[in-house]
């Protein structure tokens, strides 16, 4: 999911283990219906997307020694 994006462009870090874990491993497991998880997917897409609108990481990232 786009969890992960969402974090790291609002909080600016990753964490692991993934808060969500439990969902994840139900998703994989066929808890939910394809639907459902469509729709979970589209609604971490869209919160991601307005994250980056705001978020202060940078465009791109610098590559190479500083």
């Amino acid at each position: 999911m786009a969890s992960e994006g969402y974090e790291l462009l609002s909080k600016g870090h990753v964490t692991f283990p993934r808060p969500e874990a439990a969902t994840l491993l139900e998703i994989r497991s066929g808890k939910f219906p394809i639907d459902e998880i469509l729709r979970m997917v589209e609604s971490a897409i869209d919160k991601m997307e307005e994250a980056q609108k705001v978020s202060a990481l940078p465009e791109e990232a610098k590559l190479g020694a500083s």
